[in-house]
């Protein structure tokens, strides 16, 4: 069978989000919220199957997925066809309904956009009625009964946020707060302990980021927080550069 055409396709099931983070241009968009609906969904994932587009969904653009009731549903679908499935989320959304939903369907793969462990900051980007204890249980009750069930899927990615000062600087005219690898090392830690786990620091490695297995198929991980809201703004002023991401992947929108 030929090699699929791109490595992976971007599907937005909703534009609509719970929380309203400082780093996201989602507020900015002029675009029609809602949700995509199943049968939508289907029709895509028809079309990516029989035309060998990809073999690779990744449930996520703009806005939180675990908001669209249908979610399951498309997750299961798109593993009956073969796809291996990732969902990319805010977190905030683990309650033990769709908690036992996520490990009955099937999911590949689940990205949790941590990004701060300090309910300071947990405030300042998030700017969420929701408390920070609150969210932090939601994570824990997850990976409590994915350990409980002994279970390798899904994959999960638990992400820490980092910035770095000239990476965007130079390319979009302004400044990013620079925060220092060993502080977030030290970060990491402390998450570490948090969610229960005994890992050794010293075994983190710094490559494109960090990353840490802290139980069987769950990590830790450092990811570099793009700029996007300021660049959106600024979408008019940068320069702009060669882009190789379409040859890639690219993302079909919720309508």
């Amino acid at each position: 069978m030929p090699m699929p055409r791109f490595d992976s396709v971007f599907i937005e099931i909703s534009n609509i989000c719970n929380f309203r983070c400082s780093f996201c241009p989602l507020d900015l968009q002029t675009r029609k919220r809602g949700m995509m609906s199943k049968e939508n969904a289907i029709k895509i994932i028809n079309y990516l199957k029989k035309d060998n587009i990809t073999n690779k969904i990744k449930l996520f653009f703009m806005g939180e997925p675990l908001l669209n009731k249908d979610i399951f549903y498309i997750i299961k679908y798109a593993k009956k066809k073969n796809f291996y499935v990732t969902v990319f989320t805010n977190g905030s959304l683990f309650t033990k309904e769709n908690i036992e939903n996520i490990f009955d369907s099937d999911l590949d793969e689940l990205v949790i956009s941590l990004h701060t462990i300090t309910p300071e900051n947990f405030i300042r980007l998030r700017n969420s009625r929701m408390s920070y204890n609150e969210y932090i249980k939601g994570i824990k009750r997850l990976i409590f009964e994915k350990n409980k069930r002994n279970s390798k899927k899904p994959k999960i990615y638990i992400e820490i946020a980092y910035t770095e000062k000239n990476i965007f600087k130079k390319m979009f005219g302004f400044n990013i707060i620079k925060d220092e690898i060993d502080q977030k090392a030290r970060d990491i830690q402390k998450i570490i302990k948090h969610f229960g786990a005994d890992v050794d620091i010293k075994k983190i490695k710094f490559l494109n980021e960090y990353k840490i297995e802290i139980f069987p198929t769950t990590f830790i991980r450092m990811k570099l927080i793009h700029p996007w809201r300021e660049i959106y703004k600024k979408r008019h002023k940068v320069n702009y550069f060669k882009c190789f991401k379409p040859y890639d992947h690219f993302v079909i929108t919720w309508n």
